[in-house]
């Protein structure tokens, strides 16, 4: 999923942010300015979706007291290198 974002949007940074430890993977700004910043992890994962590319398992594990929050997605790769190259040009450009 990150190799097909970075192929897709060669001009994009995109890092971990650990929600635990407070580096900061960027050389602009600060955790303070999180916010600012969009996630587009389920954007991307539901375009990888629709393309084939990937299948959703549902979740692996879900915290129990906030599950719709905190969770870990099954996500199985069903296609090769070479169909996630060839994607480049579709995802909103």
């Amino acid at each position: 999923m990150v190799e097909w974002y970075r192929k897709s949007y060669s001009g994009d940074e995109i890092y971990f942010v650990s929600d635990t430890y407070e580096d900061w993977p960027f050389e602009a700004g600060s955790r303070s300015d999180l916010s600012a910043y969009d996630d587009v992890t389920d954007k991307v994962i539901t375009r990888l979706i629709d393309l084939g590319l990937i299948l959703d398992l549902g979740n692996e594990w879900e915290d129990e007291e906030e599950p719709s929050t905190v969770f870990i997605r099954s996500l199985a790769l069903i296609k090769t290198e070479q169909a996630v190259t060839s994607d480049q040009d579709k995802f909103g450009q």
